[in-house]
């Protein structure tokens, strides 16, 4: 019989076909998963980011609209309102201070039409001073739109 190396075997050769063909399988199964556990694990961030982005942004919308509502209540308040009519300081630093209160608002300003400031809750000092260097109090008073408004400067509500 003639010895035949095993390299040129048969079986050998079936068994490297099957073995190569098993560990190019395994290999494009391994790439092939790894892309499906990547894409997967995108779309969970994204929706994760958008869940997280809409949690945000209905926080702050409702944090807006709680300060909108406490500076509505500054300004639909009459007695306030008769103070600044009566343009007694006393009266309207009363007022002030007792609506501030009520509404735990942080820093409240109260303004003339010409941008001065009648009320300030946190530095009286600032009474007198203008603020027409801040471009939201300056568009709204030199356009003409504030009679009584309210402006949000950063996290401040300016009445």
């Amino acid at each position: 019989m003639i010895k035949v190396p095993f390299y040129r075997r048969l079986n050998f050769r079936i068994v490297v076909l099957f073995s190569t063909v098993l560990f190019f399988g395994l290999l494009m199964g391994l790439f092939g998963a790894r892309y499906v556990a990547e894409q997967d694990f995108r779309e969970l961030l994204i929706r994760q980011f958008q869940t997280a982005g809409n949690m945000a942004g209905n926080s702050f919308a409702q944090i807006g609209q709680m300060g909108l509502n406490g500076a509505n209540h500054f300004l639909l308040h009459p007695g306030l309102h008769a103070a600044i009519d009566a343009q007694d300081s006393i009266s309207i630093r009363t007022e002030m201070d007792a609506l501030v209160k009520e509404t735990s608002a942080d820093i409240t300003v109260l303004l003339d039409s010409h941008g001065r400031v009648i009320y300030h809750s946190e530095d009286p000092q600032q009474v007198g001073k203008s603020r027409m260097s801040h471009l939201i109090v300056r568009e709204a008073i030199l356009d003409g739109e504030a009679s009584i408004s309210i402006l949000q400067e950063l996290d401040n509500f300016i009445i």
